[in-house]
């Protein structure tokens, strides 16, 4: 025969097929450790041509569910009890704790994209990068209509920095819109120039 070991099924398509033709039932693959100890594990891994490639399980030794390339303990991903996930941290501090690395968010050309903040179902702010018309990126909230504005925009187009608060074409390396009020005092190397009335 081929070797194939089918469990429900007559006709396995591949080395292990499990079916549950019940409708009631979920199909469900249990690994069982009945041993409390820290070092006995309870898992899944995967050889290629005699070498361990990958594991899947949970960790006893770290109490997490990991997911890791090559051995038990060289943890990739790992999800603790309160649902907190690790990305080369077996011992999560937040949602989400990535160590040692950087993310990054990917979008086709001239396509945007954004990270949202929430309060319940509604959306607070926005921080989104627009590589198609606008060609920037900006920190978003919502007024008091519930209308999106930019708050703070960064040009990512021109050879020199231009940054808008409250405007979302900036043509200046810093322009505002709206009044600036400065505990400080303010230095300029180059001229200092008030369009309208001011007080000095």
């Amino acid at each position: 025969g081929s070797g194939r070991v089918g469990i429900g099924t007559a006709s396995p398509s591949v080395a292990l097929d499990v079916e549950e033709t019940d409708s009631s039932t979920s199909a469900l693959i249990d690994v069982h450790q009945s041993h409390s100890g820290t070092g006995t594990d309870a898992g899944i891994r995967f050889h290629k041509n005699g070498s361990l490639k990958g594991t899947v399980g949970y960790n006893a030794g770290t109490d997490v569910v990991s997911l890791g390339y090559g051995a038990f303990d060289n943890t990739h991903l790992s999800i603790d009890s309160s649902g907190k996930v690790g990305i080369g941290e077996v011992s999560p501090d937040d949602k989400l704790h990535i160590k040692e690395g950087n993310v990054r968010i990917e979008t086709a050309t001239n396509e945007s994209q954004h990270i949202s903040f929430f309060e319940v179902d509604q959306e607070r702010a926005r921080i989104e990068f627009d590589s198609s018309t606008n060609n920037d990126l900006s920190i978003k909230t919502y007024d008091n209509d519930s209308s999106q504005l930019d708050r703070i925009t960064i040009k990512t187009t021109q050879a020199e920095t231009q940054v808008g608060i409250g405007i979302a074409t900036p043509t200046s390396a810093l322009q505002v819109e709206g009044v600036i009020s400065a505990s400080g005092g303010i230095s300029s190397s180059g001229d200092l120039r008030v369009d309208g009335s001011g007080i000095f």
